[in-house]
Formats: C-alpha cells, sequence, structure tokens
C-alpha cells in the first residue's frame, strides 16, 4: 500500500493511524483480534521514565501498549497525507 511507513515511536502525534498486528510489543503473539480487523488511532501519548525512556501510547479504543523510544510502528495513510493526519 502506497505511503505506508515506520515511525519512530517518540514522533509519533495524536492522531496517527497505526497498524498493531504482529508488533513485538503491542501483538508479541499475533493474538490481539482487534489489531487484525482494524488500525489504530493515537488518542493520547505520555512519556514515562522507568530504569530508562518508555513512551506510553494510548490509542483511543482503549489500548494501552508502552513502547521504547526508539521502536518503529507501522503508519497507515489517511486522506492522502502518509498516515498523518493535519
Amino acid at each position: 500500500m502506497p505511503g505506508r511507513g515506520k515511525v519512530y515511536v517518540k514522533d509519533l502525534r495524536v492522531g496517527d493511524v497505526v497498524d498493531l498486528e504482529g508488533d513485538e510489543y503491542a501483538d508479541p503473539d499475533h493474538d490481539v483480534v482487534d489489531y487484525v480487523y482494524e488500525y489504530q488511532v493515537v488518542g493520547s501519548i505520555e512519556i514515562e521514565a522507568r530504569e530508562g525512556e518508555v513512551h506510553v501510547v494510548v490509542f483511543e479504543d482503549d489500548h494501552v501498549v508502552a513502547f521504547p523510544p526508539l521502536h518503529e510502528i507501522l503508519t497507515v495513510p489517511t486522506g492522502g497525507f502518509g498516515g498523518r493526519r493535519l
């Protein structure tokens, strides 16, 4: 799909649409059914320091996942803007 690309978690913004199916932190066992059928929209982002820096990304559908800041997440285009809402 054109426009898909990877973004570091530290560079995500509220409104970004991401594909978490099979992600090593969000779906390590490939068993989150929501991720198979739906992309996730970043609803809020919190930065927490615990034994090093970790970004906590809270998605609109109440999924909460903690990622290291340099983990790459696959973004999905929305409205032709390359996965970013303007």
